[in-house]
């Protein structure tokens, strides 16, 4: 997944999200922010089994995909994402998952080794 998002876009979206997130779930579908990107429109869904909010953004789309992302992580990141260039972006998103992670370990919640998984559900029109 790779899009182009104008970063107070991005904030607003994950700001009306935020109403239905479960921070301290031990469900981690509930503590996250489900990401999904097709050709013109990246959608934010957050849910915790009452409420679901859903917010799009118009963006640009260099590669469709989906993922889900922690909160805790996606508010480190947009907290911080700005620079003058990419790689200053870059090192910015760098040093918030390294905040994100530090603050895991003094909470005592165990870091999942990196991994990539999807998934596709098939389901009969």
């Amino acid at each position: 997944m790779r899009v182009t998002e104008p970063t107070d876009a991005l904030r607003s979206a994950v700001k009306a999200c935020q109403a239905a997130v479960a921070v301290k779930s031990t469900q981690p579908s509930l503590a996250g922010v489900y990401l999904s990107v097709d050709d013109t429109v990246l959608r934010l869904r957050t849910f915790d089994y009452e409420t679901e909010v859903t917010a799009a953004v118009n963006s640009r789309v260099d590669e469709p995909g989906e993922a889900l992302v922690s909160w805790r992580l996606l508010s480190s990141i947009l907290a911080v994402a700005t620079g003058a260039t990419v790689a200053e972006v870059q090192q910015s998103i760098r040093e918030a998952i390294e905040l994100h992670l530090s603050g895991m370990r003094e909470d005592g919640i165990p870091i999942p080794p990196p991994s990539s998984q999807v998934d596709y559900i098939n389901v009969a029109a």
